[in-house]
């Protein structure tokens, strides 16, 4: 594991993403501001009691997720199938898409443990076996950078 004070390449996507995600962060606070919505710029950290105020907050929450996964999956690009499904996911939001893969040879093998990962990650239901456990590897080192990329931003603010 690499040391806090440790810098990060400019073209890295660490530092990609760090960059997205703070200006999607500012863009949904200055969204806020011009709503004028008082809880919006409130903590997270205390949910208001009140049914309109808690839509708020959800809707608040929901808004930094979609910031986080969008801002990653720009900062990898086109490169990755799940970073593909991701953006396109995000630019096309009512776009529903099913497609049916053809099981039997092709080294399809569709137990129940890969049809789960197929649903976690994003594209692989499109994928065969080799390409959805490679993409799964590396969507899971995004998540983890992505992870200690957020902790870092609210341990700085928090201060």
């Amino acid at each position: 594991m690499a040391s806090p004070n440790r810098q990060w390449n400019r073209c890295s996507i660490q530092t990609r993403f760090t960059h997205r995600f703070l200006r999607a962060l500012r863009r949904l606070r200055l969204a806020a501001t011009r709503r004028q919505t008082p809880t919006a710029l409130t903590s997270p950290a205390a949910p208001p009691p009140d049914d309109k105020e808690m839509t708020t907050y959800y809707r608040r929450c929901r808004n930094v997720k979609r910031a986080a996964y969008a801002s990653m999956a720009s900062a990898v690009g086109t490169r990755r199938a799940w970073s593909r499904a991701q953006l396109l996911r995000f630019r096309r939001p009512a776009v529903r898409r099913r497609v049916a893969v053809a099981g039997g040879g092709g080294g399809n093998h569709r137990d129940e443990t890969t049809e789960e990962l197929r649903q976690l990650v994003p594209g692989g239901e499109v994928m065969d076996l080799g390409s959805l456990l490679d993409e799964t590897a590396h969507y899971i080192a995004c998540l983890a950078s992505q992870v200690q990329i957020m902790r870092s931003i609210a341990d700085l603010f928090s201060t």
